[in-house]
């Protein structure tokens, strides 16, 4: 005998969870759509909206619109829907980093750098801050983004003399790291820390 599906289904309409009911068959499983009567009552309603983009009024009927989901449709078109979820209007946007890569590679290779690391090390006893795990490997988070480091204070290859003669840049500031294991790092509870205010000890 075939096994019956009680995989979660969403509305169409909603977007919620649809509650399978016991009195449900496999057949009026696989049909469902619809969360509620309300939900069912609109399944076919024209709904008018405006483009987030370009300003134009756009209509489609309201399961299509995807009423109430994070992902409702904002735009009247293809074109206007990437142009809305693309680029810096994503919600993944880290800002430009192209320009910084030369950068950070080219710093992460001089002494200065590693003696900052090392200290850090140090100073919190060679061990992770978040599990106290100590393993050979240990990174260290900058709790302020070096990113945002070099974009604050302009940093560029073109001005990299002036890098070793600048002991009050953020960037050799002790206090903005912190050593983590690689396990909490690439899990990103580290990127948490910076939410909670933390520094060291």
């Amino acid at each position: 005998m075939r096994k019956l599906s009680w995989s979660n289904k969403k509305c169409v309409v909603c977007g919620e969870v649809i509650i399978r009911k016991p009195t449900y068959s496999q057949k009026m499983w696989k049909t469902a759509k619809y969360c509620s009567k309300k939900c069912w009552s609109v399944r076919g309603k024209i709904v008018k909206k405006k483009c987030e983009n370009c300003g134009n009024e756009f209509s489609l009927p309201a399961h299509l619109m995807k009423l109430g989901q994070k992902r409702e449709k904002r735009g009247c078109s293809r074109v206007c829907s990437y142009a809305l979820t693309s680029a810096q209007n994503s919600y993944m946007w880290k800002g430009v980093r192209a320009k910084y890569e030369r950068f950070r590679d080219a710093l992460g290779n001089t002494n200065l750098y590693r003696n900052w690391k090392k200290d850090i090390k140090i100073r919190d006893g060679n061990r992770c801050v978040n599990c106290g795990k100590s393993e050979k490997h240990l990174h260290v988070h900058h709790i302020y983004p070096l990113a945002k480091i070099i974009e604050d204070e302009g940093w560029s290859m073109d001005r990299w003399t002036e890098l070793y003669h600048s002991p009050n840049s953020r960037l050799w500031d002790r206090k903005n790291g912190v050593t983590i294991c690689s396990d909490c790092h690439y899990s990103l509870i580290s990127y948490a820390l910076q939410s909670k205010g933390f520094s060291p000890k």
